[in-house]
């Protein structure tokens, strides 16, 4: 049997919606789709979230790898592109997103034993100035991503910055496995007890 239609008999078998439900509002549902794109929907009381990725097929096992993957540099919070450094009384700023977008209405300071003494916004394009004072730090903060804390040095007079997003709920999966049997994605993960019976995910019937 060729490795394609062992593809395409596989795909067939496993598309579609399996959910899992633990106790007190926590649950989980994974749907596979045709495409190999697979869409993981969570909820733990208040709090749920969404992750997306790509799943494969080898024998039983369905491996999942979500879209983002975790930062491997877990003490670099943001990435500096470029410094510029000029004879002027002004510091550029020119702030942008992991995807090069400019971060509009950040706010950016300088400040001075934590105290902030001059501070500015971000335009449309991601750009501000701020005046060249006696301070010890620059810091840029946007929601939903990390602060940027850079010493200040008065010799620079351009930064372009990239922040990074908050990721504190979201799940991800790096080859994750999962076992196919009898309609159900088992998840040897989940650890069974008197409180919770399944550790599988179960195939959601279509209702007529």
């Amino acid at each position: 049997m060729s490795c394609s239609t062992t593809k395409n008999l596989t795909e067939n078998k496993l598309i579609g919606t399996y959910h899992w439900t633990g106790i007190y509002g926590v649950g989980a549902s994974i749907e596979l789709k045709k495409d190999g794109v697979f869409k993981y929907n969570w909820v733990t009381g208040l709090i749920n979230g969404t992750t997306i990725g790509t799943w494969t097929v080898e024998g039983k096992k369905i491996k999942l790898n979500s879209d983002l993957q975790p930062d491997t540099d877990l003490n670099k919070d943001f990435e500096i592109i470029r410094i510029e450094k000029r004879d002027t009384s002004l510091l550029t700023l020119k702030v942008l997103d992991s995807n090069d977008n400019p971060v509009y209405f950040a706010n950016c300071f300088l400040e001075h034993n934590n105290k902030v003494i001059k501070s500015s916004s971000t335009d449309l394009n991601g750009f501000t100035k701020l005046n060249k004072i006696d301070s010890d730090s620059l810091t840029i903060q946007f929601v939903g991503y990390k602060t940027v804390k850079i010493k200040y040095d008065k010799t620079v007079s351009h930064y372009e910055i990239k922040m990074k997003e908050i990721n504190d709920y979201y799940e991800y999966f790096t080859d994750k496995v999962l076992i196919f049997k009898h309609d159900r994605l088992y998840d040897r993960t989940i650890k069974t007890d008197k409180y919770v019976r399944k550790n599988y995910y179960e195939r959601q019937k279509n209702v007529l």
